[in-house]
């Protein structure tokens, strides 16, 4: 199982991301770029993607490290004013959406159970704090 997983996070590596540390939304199967747009929903399901991966491959500093480059990408470009965060490069520019930050809650409570950093639980007490607040 290790081979596989290795594998599929080097094709996620290769195609899905994007010079500025963002993932892009979607690749077709030759690697080819078919949406270069960076979303938040995406970026969350790369952070429990890393989290599971670091389980599996007995990797977590390589991951962790991994996970901390999105998570401060994202904090440093899409951190809303208001709370929350921005869904991306959308053409809403500061539109906020529940279901991205969902995924991002359980990315972030993933890393909190095996990660080093606590970043992860204040970021998950933050998005459960938002939820009830506004969502």
């Amino acid at each position: 199982m290790a081979g596989i997983v290795r594998r599929g996070v080097d094709y996620l590596l290769a195609h899905y991301r994007r010079e500025d540390g963002f993932y892009r939304t979607l690749a077709g199967i030759d690697g080819q770029a078919l949406d270069e747009r960076a979303l938040l929903y995406d970026q969350a399901f790369v952070l429990l993607g890393f989290a599971s991966a670091a389980t599996a491959l007995d990797a977590l500093p390589e991951f962790e490290r991994r996970a901390l480059d999105l998570r401060n990408q994202i904090e440093k470009n899409w951190r809303g004013a208001t709370g929350g965060f921005c869904s991306g490069e959308t053409d809403a520019v500061d539109r906020r959406e529940s279901n991205p930050h969902m995924h991002l809650l359980e990315a972030c409570l993933a890393w909190s159970e095996i990660g080093n950093d606590p970043g992860w639980a204040a970021w998950t007490d933050e998005i459960a704090d938002l939820a009830l607040a506004r969502f």
